[in-house]
């Protein structure tokens, strides 16, 4: 079974640039990024 990383953290935290980091070092396979946040516009709804 594969790995799974769980980043947390505060807003502005840099938990999305950590998170690209992570991911485009694990070039071995393939990576799933889910990025979560509250809908605050009609782009993101």
């Amino acid at each position: 079974m594969g790995k799974l990383t769980l980043i947390l953290g505060g807003a502005r935290s840099g938990k999305s640039t950590f998170a690209e980091k992570r991911a485009s070092a694990a070039a071995n396979g393939k990576v799933l990024y889910i990025a979560t946040a509250q809908a605050m516009d009609e782009e993101m709804e």
